[in-house]
């Protein structure tokens, strides 16, 4: 039979607990940890027990600790007992929490992408949290005990789409074609659900808080990426983040692909015109 990794890194049971009951005489056995549950962190007056935290690299590091009127240093205790068959059984626990932990992580990720895409599509007061729970095929007690109820989930998904805005949108300062392209992609995707959030801003007010925030980190945007152009300070600065923000704005986007009908193509073009011609530094050279 084929010995696993850890069998063929650190050998045998047998050697393993020779280690440990090397160590042993070094250190009193009842007040040493090294157990993994408990992170490792049993201490020689004041010097730490290196224990290697991958199991399948265990080494117990007591190199002759030293004895003062013959008694060894006293560790202080952080588990019951100290053996190799607890630090196989909390190797063990420690994965089953890692995996739990994982899977909880995914459930989390799967019910805020399920709410992401429903409210994309339909009214806030239209979406129920059953409706989530389908979606992401989960009951509706485990979005409760996730995330409260039906406003902390909105404001995950706020969060979480924020994010995801953050990273996408990542464009090179003042590289007009970059940046309307990444700006692009965003509205291609998230463009009709942003403006079905805007439209419930004045009756519901998560939309309203949501619709806030986007405005807010849209404006910051701004003033990254074109920070090459937008003026120090002042009047100058807000009137041309102004202008700046009514050109790159989600109405203007659907205005040009869902009004208008212009092809992806013409619509980036048109607000790479609108970009240039609003450039603070053409005008103040004029």
């Amino acid at each position: 039979m084929a010995r696993s990794m850890r069998d063929r890194l650190i050998g045998s049971k047998d050697t393993l607990k020779r280690r440990i009951d090397e160590a042993a005489k070094f250190v009193d056995l009842d007040q040493v940890c090294i157990s993994p549950q408990c992170g490792f962190s049993s201490t020689v007056e004041g010097n730490e027990l290196a224990i290697d935290q991958q199991f399948a690299k265990l080494s117990l590091i007591v190199e002759a600790a030293p004895r003062r009127g013959g008694r060894p240093f006293r560790l202080t205790r952080e588990s019951n007992e100290c053996s190799y068959d607890s630090m196989e059984s909390g190797a063990r626990r420690s994965y089953r929490m890692g995996a739990r932990a994982a899977a909880m992580k995914a459930t989390r990720m799967r019910v805020m992408q399920a709410a992401a895409t429903l409210w994309m599509r339909h009214w806030y007061d239209d979406v129920t949290l059953q409706d989530v729970a389908d979606e992401a095929d989960v009951s509706v007690q485990t979005i409760v005990n996730r995330f409260g109820g039906k406003e902390g989930l909105a404001d995950a998904v706020a969060d979480w789409v924020a994010a995801q805005t953050m990273i996408s949108r990542q464009a090179p300062i003042g590289d007009v074609d970059a940046i309307v392209a990444v700006l692009f992609a965003d509205y291609e995707g998230r463009g009709e659900g942003n403006v079905l959030w805007i439209a419930q801003m004045d009756r519901i007010p998560m939309a309203g808080r949501v619709a806030a925030h986007a405005r807010d980190q849209h404006r910051a945007w701004l003033e990254q990426v074109f920070a090459d152009r937008l003026p120090a300070s002042g009047p100058a600065r807000e009137h041309a983040l102004n202008l700046h923000h009514a050109a790159t704005d989600v109405y203007l986007w659907k205005l040009w692909r869902r009004d208008l009908g212009l092809s992806r193509e013409d619509a980036e073009r048109a607000m790479r015109d609108l970009l240039t011609s609003i450039d603070p530094r053409k005008r103040n050279n004029a």
